[in-house]
């Protein structure tokens, strides 16, 4: 399963549409786990990948290593991973081995004192028996590679999998660890910063230990690549490994309104920032890790199966127990998606986003997801990153960009050369301002009127936009703006809302041309405010200026479709086909997730020439209406999802 591939060929996880299971295995699961049955079960099912436990916490092996803790309850010698890994790779299933070193069993009293992650007190984070260990203890950096080492010579392995790899901010419990004070961390910190540790956990501390994360990963992946050439390091890094491991979970203390695009933006994020890696996006199947034995609904399963296939990743799935899950009502959901996968495998290899849009942010802010699903509603096709600094020899290929975060200093030369920026917040650009700016922390009540809307329709008619939270004061200016502010007025009783409002020539809008290009910074936030509240002022406004910045040429689709059907474009280099993947989000509701109502018909007209267009989802070829440089078809109907592929003009 790991003979030497040629220099040129793709690792297996890029050569083939991942079809993974990952059985997270209780003590009392192993035991009752018979290997042939799980491989069967698999292999039946469509999965053509298999993560499950090796070792870390409990080894699931003979190890003949001291301090790796044998599984308990699995009979002296009984070799449980070598079995299922003969019996997974005699069904063409690659396997995935799971390790997890950030805790121990071993108690900090029968232990190397040197292992642990320690508090300021000096006392180590226990959670259900486990024992936290630090990324710079000998327990990650001298212990950790001779686990590794072991298994890697022992077993033909496709690839290892590491759990929560470092220092995690939190525990199980969402207990905040704080800044760990071990003997190694206080050296090393001591030594780069000529500092104490700090008391809290600062964005410095926070490099300082992601660094040390990336130093000892680097350290795994060279021993696997030495030992098991074409095995791959996957986990929660996008750097020194060979996938990025993300999550679409559904977890209590997530805020509300729930997410439906998690899966979406997880895999776009990877998959635009480090193209040549693999967007390792788990869907975990339980609703929280305190209710670990219920399933999550199984038309959210779904969602996240296609919305992983649509962004060029494959299907990835986590759930508690054996193979199939106790409560499989979600597994079961995802069943036909994994076998018609294995027969249309070739749809999802190669993927690639041919979007002029990009938009930069962090994956968990409320700006970056109202941006991202104004731009999934409006069914502009766009690509998404957290970081300008990966995409910094890349960024040409892009005609607009929105930054819903700080704006990064990079952005300048490619604004000068001819991009379009919108930025979004309180933070002013780093550069095209040189006005004076304060920043604000606005009560409600406050409001941005709207002068003249010539160049927007979009706000034809809308006479205010609310707003509040943070925001940059900007000068007050000398011709009436595009929108002035009204501070915040009396709310009510109601015979005196709007009462005594102070009309000002404060704009709530920046524009400036730089070089060949353009800046449009909107000093508030926006894109938090549409997350928040979906007003279809604050919609008019951001779609208006997009509108505006994005040049004739960037419009590579238009559909008549529904806000909630999230419309996919991909190109697919080495067959030359356009793929357009529609997926249906109208079943989302608050925080449930129903059958999507069925839709229909779909117009869709794209740039481009063709010769053939088919649906694979509905098995049937569909009409082409030419024009000159583009071209319309119509999708009778979606269910959840479609596929329509597209075969170049001859």
């Amino acid at each position: 399963m790991t003979t030497p591939r040629p220099a040129d060929a793709p690792p297996w996880w890029l050569a083939r549409t991942m079809r993974l299971f990952q059985p997270n295995l209780r003590l009392c699961d192993a035991p009752a786990t018979d290997p042939e049955n799980l491989a069967a079960g698999l292999a039946a099912d469509g999965v053509n990948t298999l993560l499950i436990n090796c070792g870390g916490i409990f080894a699931h092996y003979p190890t003949t290593l001291p301090f790796h803790n044998r599984h308990p309850e699995l009979p002296a010698g009984f070799d449980f991973f070598g079995r299922i890994l003969e019996a997974a790779h005699a069904h063409d299933i690659r396997v995935i081995g799971r390790f997890d070193l950030s805790k121990t069993m071993t108690p900090p009293d029968g232990g190397q004192a040197g292992w642990y992650f320690r508090r300021a007190d000096d006392s180590v984070p226990e959670f259900s028996g486990t024992y936290a260990a630090c990324i710079n203890g000998t327990y990650y950096r001298e212990c950790g590679p001779k686990m590794v080492e072991e298994a890697l010579r022992r077993y033909h392995v496709d690839g290892l999998f590491f759990n929560m790899f470092g220092n995690p901010a939190s525990d199980y419990g969402r207990r905040p660890l704080g800044p760990c004070h071990c003997p190694a961390c206080r050296t090393r910190w001591r030594d780069q910063t000529g500092r104490e540790l700090p008391a809290e956990p600062t964005p410095d501390y926070r490099a300082f230990i992601d660094a040390c994360a990336r130093d000892v990963a680097q350290e795994m992946r060279a021993l696997i690549h030495r030992l098991r050439p074409g095995a791959g390091l996957f986990t929660y890094r996008s750097d020194a490994v060979d996938g990025i491991a993300n999550e679409a979970n559904t977890f209590f203390d997530h805020p509300l309104p729930l997410w439906p695009y998690h899966a979406s933006a997880n895999v776009e994020q990877a998959r635009t920032t480090h193209p040549d890696k693999f967007a390792f996006n788990i869907c975990i199947g339980f609703e929280d890790y305190s209710v670990r034995l219920n399933a999550i609904a199984p038309h959210h399963a779904r969602l996240r199966h296609w919305q992983n296939l649509a962004h060029g990743t494959g299907l990835l799935w986590a759930s508690i127990g054996g193979f199939p899950p106790d409560d499989a009502t979600a597994w079961n959901a995802s069943r036909e998606i994994y076998r018609w996968v294995a027969e249309h495998e070739d749809l999802y290899l190669g993927q690639e986003n041919p979007a002029r849009i990009l938009l930069l942010g962090q994956g968990h802010s409320e700006s970056f997801r109202g941006c991202f699903r104004l731009l999934s509603e409006e069914h502009l096709p766009f690509a998404a990153s957290g970081n300008a600094r990966d995409l910094e020899d890349r960024l040409h290929a892009y005609a607009c960009i929105i930054a819903s975060g700080p704006v990064d200093p990079r952005l300048e030369a490619w604004v000068q050369a001819g991009g379009k920026l919108l930025a979004l917040g309180a933070e002013p650009p780093p550069f095209g301002v040189s006005l004076p700016v304060a920043r604000q922390e606005e009560g409600r009540g406050s409001y941005w009127r709207i002068h003249d809307t010539a160049g927007l329709d979009e706000l034809a008619g809308l006479p205010w936009l609310f707003f509040h939270g943070p925001w940059a004061k900007l000068p007050a200016t000398d011709r009436i703006p595009l929108l002035s502010w009204i501070p915040p007025t009396p709310t009510g009783p109601p015979e005196l809302v709007f009462h005594g409002a102070a009309e000002t020539m404060v704009p709530g809008i920046f524009r400036s041309q730089l070089g060949r290009g353009e800046l449009i910074w909107l000093p508030w936030e926006a894109g938090l405010l549409y997350h928040r509240h979906s007003a279809t002022s604050h919609r008019a406004l951001l779609v208006g200026l997009l509108n505006q910045l994005l040049p004739a040429d960037a419009a590579l689709l238009q559909s008549d479709a529904h806000p909630l059907v999230e419309v996919v474009l991909r190109r697919q280099p080495h067959t030359g086909r356009t793929l357009l993947h529609l997926i249906n989000l109208t079943g989302h509701a608050g925080t449930a997730y129903h059958p999507p109502f069925r839709h229909g018909p779909i117009r869709i007209k794209l740039k481009g020439t063709f010769s053939r267009a088919y649906a694979h989802r509905a098995a049937q070829a569909l009409a082409l209406d030419h024009q000159p440089t583009s071209a319309t078809l119509t999708v009778s109907q979606l269910e959840d999802y479609e596929v329509v592929s597209l075969d170049p003009a001859t």
